[in-house]
């Protein structure tokens, strides 16, 4: 199934681009190349519901640049515990598309901030399964994500640019 917006669209992804501050250019992408198109809107849609990835659905620009937003909606609202407690299905992607944006030292980061969690509750799925608000009390006394969200917060012009970047790049595989 053809999940990149047809030709006819360009007009709208370069108005993205367009966009004065980095922010606003890179949620417009997501919008216009994720959210708003029909077809990989229901693939998210689906995969959210069900709790998966939909790797084999997407191709690999599409999850790096959902993987980024999903990240960056998460992070700046509620930091990385709350980023594993409502897209634990994504957090094993994080490292590799941070890598492909460009920016391995966060990439690096969330490696490290991250490696106790799982050495103690095990995978991110794992840990969410205790769906209660005791689960996510114990999960934020027991592990501290300050490293990563200290990062992250400190490099959030970057996310953007490089995002951009890499969308720009990457163009042909949103937009046929």
């Amino acid at each position: 199934m053809e999940t990149r917006l047809p030709a006819n669209e360009m007009y709208a992804v370069r108005q993205c681009f367009e966009r004065k501050h980095p922010d606003e250019r890179f949620f417009a992408l997501a919008e216009t190349l994720l959210w708003r198109n029909e077809v990989v809107a229901g693939i998210l849609d689906a995969a959210i519901a069900r709790g998966i990835l939909p790797e084999d659905e997407l191709n690999d620009s599409q999850l790096t640049l959902e993987t980024v937003a999903l990240l960056d909606l998460e992070v700046p609202n509620g930091g990385l515990l709350q980023f594993f407690w409502n897209r634990p299905a994504w957090a094993d992607r994080v490292p590799a598309s941070l890598r492909l944006i460009g920016l391995s030292g966060l990439a690096s980061t969330f490696e490290r901030s991250t490696a106790e969690l799982i050495s103690r509750v095990g995978t991110y799925s794992e840990f969410r399964k205790r769906d209660s608000l005791q689960a996510y009390s114990e999960c934020a006394s027991g592990f501290s994500f300050d490293e990563f969200d200290s990062a992250y917060h400190e490099q959030g012009e970057q996310v953007y640019a490089r995002t951009i970047e890499f969308v720009s790049q990457h163009l042909g595989d949103f937009v046929a």
